[in-house]
C-alpha cells in the first residue's frame, strides 16, 4: 500500500488531519482489511510516495500517558481519501474522539479534634470531695470532599471520501467509517467523612475522691457525593454519507 503525503496541518488541542492520495502512477488504492485514521502519522522519506506501516492499524489519537483526571478529550481532526479507485476488501477508517479521563476522586474529610481530659476532684474537711469534670466530647468529622467531574469526549471527526469507484457496490462497504465522538470519563469517586473525635479522657481518683468520667465521642462526617459523568463528543461526519457503511452509532451522540 502506498500514500502521497497530504497537507494537513496540526492545530492545537486537535489532532492532525491526514490527506491520503492514491498512487500517481496506479491510480488505485488497493486495501487489505487496512485502517486509518486521522492521528496517523506517516513515515518520513525521499519522495511522495510512502509505505503503509506494518501492521497498517493505528489508535486515534496516539495515546497520551500521563493524562491528568477529568481531563477532556481531543476532538479528532479531518481524514480526506482521494482516489480514482478503491479496491480489496473494506478500507476501515477510524476518526473518533478521544476519550475524557475519569474525576478525580474527592478528598477524606478531616477528623474530629478530641476532648480535652476532665480535672481532677478537689478535696477539703468541709465539703470532702469537690466535683471535678468530665472530659469534654470529641469533636465530629468533617464532611468528605464530592468527586470532581469527568473529562468530556472529543468530537468525532470529518472524513472526506474522493473516489472513481463506487463506495458500496451491490451493497458492500468498499470503506467503513467511524467518526464516534470520545467517550466520557466516569466521575471521581466520593470522600470518605473524616473520623469522629475521642471524648477527652476523665480526671484520675485520688486516695479520698474517685475520678471523673471520660467525655463522648462525636461523630464521624458525612461522606461526600460521587462526581458526575463528562458527557460524551458530539460524533463526526462522512462525506459523502455512507449510510450502513457508516459505523458510528449515533445514539450515543449528543442531540442524536
Amino acid at each position: 500500500m502506498r500514500f502521497r503525503r497530504g497537507t494537513g496541518s496540526r492545530k492545537a488541542c486537535r489532532r492532525p488531519s491526514l490527506l491520503v492520495s492514491a498512487d500517481s502512477v496506479r491510480h488505485t488504492l488497493s486495501t487489505t482489511s487496512a485502517a486509518f485514521t486521522g492521528g496517523m502519522t506517516m513515515p518520513e522519506g525521499d519522495g511522495p510516495e510512502h509505505d503503509a506501516p506494518d501492521p497498517p492499524e493505528h489508535d486515534a489519537p496516539d495515546p497520551r500517558p500521563g493524562r491528568p483526571a477529568g481531563d477532556d478529550g481531543r476532538s479528532a481532526g479531518k481524514v480526506q481519501i482521494l482516489a480514482q479507485r478503491i479496491e480489496g476488501t473494506a478500507l476501515k477508517v477510524r476518526n473518533d474522539g478521544e476519550a475524557g479521563t475519569r474525576g478525580e476522586d474527592g478528598q477524606l474529610g478531616r477528623p474530629g479534634p478530641d476532648g480535652q481530659q476532665g480535672q481532677q476532684r478537689s478535696w477539703d474537711p468541709i465539703h470532702g470531695c469537690g466535683p471535678g469534670s468530665n472530659g469534654t466530647g470529641g469533636g465530629n468529622g468533617q464532611a468528605g470532599e464530592n468527586g470532581r467531574r469527568g473529562g468530556r469526549g472529543g468530537r468525532g471527526g470529518t472524513v472526506i471520501l474522493r473516489s472513481g469507484s463506487p463506495l458500496s457496490p451491490g451493497g458492500v462497504c468498499r470503506v467503513e467509517v467511524s467518526t464516534q465522538g470520545g467517550t466520557p470519563g466516569e466521575g471521581g469517586s466520593h470522600g470518605a467523612g473524616g473520623a469522629a473525635g475521642h471524648g477527652g479522657q476523665g480526671a484520675p481518683g485520688t486516695t479520698l475522691c474517685g475520678g471523673t468520667d471520660p467525655g463522648p465521642s462525636g461523630s464521624p462526617g458525612p461522606a461526600g457525593s460521587d462526581g458526575p459523568r463528562g458527557q460524551p463528543g458530539s460524533c463526526g461526519s462522512s462525506n459523502p454519507p455512507l449510510g450502513s457503511c457508516e459505523i458510528t452509532d449515533r445514539s450515543q451522540c449528543p442531540g442524536s
